[in-house]
């Protein structure tokens, strides 16, 4: 393929480029310079998060070819002023998308400003919001509160307004079942007889059957709507609640516990040597760690390593792109350990003072080989290698591992050996690494605020009760949920309360899932948008809330399920 040279002046310094030629301005920006605050969103130029200025314009820079661009003058976010205050390209944003003048909105002397935040995106940047006959009209960064936001809250926030707050089938008050289930069939009730009839049917079951009869399904939380919703059932004495938890967090924390005792999450207050990227991509999804953590540290020189099958951004960035078999991040983790162990790479003290088992571990270790892990990854013998010595020999190593092994194949056990190659690299609990968060003085337990001791004494009466680890966890499995409605086993729930989430899309198998509700009601769901068609059985939906290998061992027993998920037997690199 052909390089095209150009030259750019970018943020008052001279580059000069030999680009390729479907290359985009956003890419060279990212992977080139690491100007990280220029961030690729949407893919077609209507977010606003990788605009900046291109020869005194506002351009969407994902839709600019870098070739196109040679002898322009670039500034980008970094190339600006302070955070706190407007920015050129921000300024440029107000005076053209400024969306203010509605037909039908008073004047601007009625309208008042509250601060919150942006629920568009895992973000949550901090923003302004204009509020006029009670309706929002505008939204801009908040600079008042210190909190983090970035440019796309002027052009993506603002399109949220009529896409969102003013679409003609938000849900602005309770509806009630009117006809058949399936039918689709909606009358409008007032909020008071909407809770009075929940309050009702609340109170009835408590006292007919017990509290155990209610089960709450919660989604992915938008704010603190999934933390209330498990306050209020510790509090209506319910031990079924159903979470996302089972291939969103759960899987994680089970493991770190089972590890090293409890949770951990990246030390954000210092910068390490290594950031290591695991079925994680923190620039779209959330996580531990924070965009702006990212960004900060990308700019200040530490190597970056991703492993996604999948070329992310972040992959764009990276000093090293591990692209293992979908499935085989197990045997990846394996692979790894077994360097770091063979070439000594450990911290033996470390591994004196706190670990138990080590011996077990390094005999495990032995029964395969590089080969082996290689061959079920697709990861070249020689990547296994860099990235192990890598992690050994850089201190602090940041390992960040996200939803991308949840929601894998025997994520626990995947999850375990992660911990276990973060922890005796001596990457555990040391600034710039992952830390246990302190209980006592920087982080609260999120049971203490569920109120689980609440919930003791009808753990018992739990749907799931023979999964220990994930009731614990605050969420039974859902389709243990769909299987007591169809089995009556051990009892059939007589209510539900749906909250931020779709049962049929979300939980596993989604006809039983839809059978299910058919054959004992379900109550509510909060939702923000009304899509009776597709959720045929609620009996009310009350509206405007918000959305709310060796063949043999532990190597083939992370393998070999892994590769019947990933069909073909060669590697697409």
């Amino acid at each position: 393929m052909t390089l095209r040279p150009i030259s750019l002046r970018i943020n008052g310094a001279e580059y000069q480029f030999e680009v390729e030629p479907q290359e985009t301005l956003v890419q060279l920006l990212r992977e080139r310079l690491r100007l990280m605050r220029t961030k690729e969103g949407c893919g077609v130029g209507e977010c606003g998060s990788c605009t900046v200025i291109m020869d005194k314009r506002a351009v969407a820079s994902c839709l600019v070819l870098a070739v196109d661009t040679d002898g322009s003058e670039i500034v980008t976010t970094e190339g600006m002023c302070s955070d706190t205050e407007l920015q050129p390209m921000q300024e440029v944003f107000v005076d053209h998308l400024a969306m203010q003048v509605r037909v039908g909105v008073s004047t601007l002397s009625a309208r008042q400003e509250y601060l919150t935040f942006c629920h568009l995106c895992c973000g949550h940047c901090a923003v302004k919001v204009t509020v006029a006959d009670n309706v929002i009209v505008d939204m801009t960064p908040d600079f008042e509160s210190g909190l983090s936001n970035e440019q796309c809250v002027f052009k993506k926030g603002r399109l949220s307004i009529p896409e969102i707050h003013l679409h003609p089938d938000r849900l602005l008050y309770p509806l009630k079942r009117a006809g058949a289930k399936g039918e689709g069939r909606w009358e409008r009730i007032s909020w008071d007889e909407a809770l009075d009839t929940i309050a009702d049917k609340l109170k009835t079951i408590r006292e007919e059957l017990g509290p155990e009869y209610v089960v709450f399904g919660l989604g992915e939380p938008h704010g603190l709507e999934f933390a209330f919703a498990q306050r209020f059932a510790s509090v209506y004495g319910s031990p079924n609640v159903t979470t996302p938890g089972w291939f969103c967090g759960v899987p994680f924390q089970t493991a770190n516990a089972f590890t090293f005792g409890q949770g951990a999450v990246p030390d954000e207050e210092h910068i390490p040597e290594l950031l290591v990227l695991w079925g994680i991509n923190p620039n779209h999804t959330s996580g531990g760690i924070r965009r702006q953590t990212v960004s900060n540290i990308v700019e200040s020189g530490t190597k970056i390593v991703v492993i996604d099958p999948r070329k992310i951004d972040m992959a764009g960035v990276a000093d090293l792109w591990i692209r293992p078999r979908p499935g085989t991040d197990g045997a990846l983790a394996m692979g790894l350990l077994k360097v770091l162990v063979e070439e000594e790479l450990y911290d033996e003290g470390f591994v004196r003072d706190w670990t138990i088992g080590f011996d077990d571990l390094k005999a495990e270790l032995a029964t395969f080989t590089l080969t082996d892990v290689a061959e079920a990854t697709w990861v070249p013998e020689e990547q296994i290698v860099e990235l192990a010595r890598m992690i050994g020999k850089n201190k602090p190593t940041c390992l960040q591992w996200g939803n991308g092994i949840d929601q894998g194949v025997h994520p626990f056990q995947t999850h375990r050996a992660i911990s276990i190659l973060a922890a005796i690299s001596g990457n555990l609990n040391t600034p710039g690494g992952i830390v246990l968060p302190d209980a006592e003085h920087n982080y609260v337990r999120p049971g203490k605020f569920y109120m689980l001791s609440k919930r003791a004494p009808v753990a018992g009466k739990t749907i799931g009760k023979e999964y220990p680890m994930t009731i614990k966890s605050t969420s039974v499995p859902s389709w243990l949920l769909t299987r007591a409605i169809l089995d009556e086993k051990p009892y059939m729930p007589r209510m539900a309360i749906f909250m931020l989430t779709n049962p049929a899309t979300s939980f596993i198998n989604s006809k039983e899932t839809l059978r299910g509700p058919h054959e004992a009601g379900i109550l509510g769901r909060p939702r923000s948008i009304h899509d009776s068609d597709r959720h045929p059985c609620g009996h009310s939906l009350a509206g405007g809330i918000r959305d709310g290998a060796r063949r043999g061992g532990l190597l083939a027993g992370l393998v070999q399920r892994g590769a019947r998920a990933s069909k073909g037997g060669r590697s697409p690199g």
